[in-house]
Parts: structure tokens; sequence; C-alpha cells
């Protein structure tokens, strides 16, 4: 299980129904389903949703 938030053109969304498995992840945030996979401090995938559908991308960010 995972949870967070995603954020979109500064929108942030609750992360719904997260798992990871491997390096296999899914989730759901602002009414689409995101599928994907991890490598290292990079995740991509394809998302879908009623409005469509496309490619996602998320670079791990380190706060100091």
């Amino acid at each position: 299980m995972l949870g967070g938030t995603l954020v979109v053109d500064g929108k942030s969304m609750p992360i719904e129904d997260g798992r990871l498995s491997g390096e296999r992840i899914a989730f759901a945030a602002g009414g689409a389903e995101y599928t994907g996979r991890v490598r290292g401090n990079e995740m991509q995938g394809e998302f879908k949703s009623a409005r469509g559908a496309g490619t996602w991308r998320a670079v791990r960010s380190v706060s100091r």
C-alpha cells in the first residue's frame, strides 16, 4: 500500500488505492487511474480518465 499527494498544475489531489509490487505502481487520483514502473528515483507510466489518456513521469525531489 502507498499513499501521498499528487500535484498536477499546482492542484493537490490525494492518492487513493495506491499499490506497489516490485517495481510496478498503480494508484488513483483526481478521477484518473495511473499505472507504471518505479526505477531508482524515477517513476513513469500511463493514465486513463473520462477526459482521455496519456503518459506521466515523476522524479523524486530531495528536500533540504
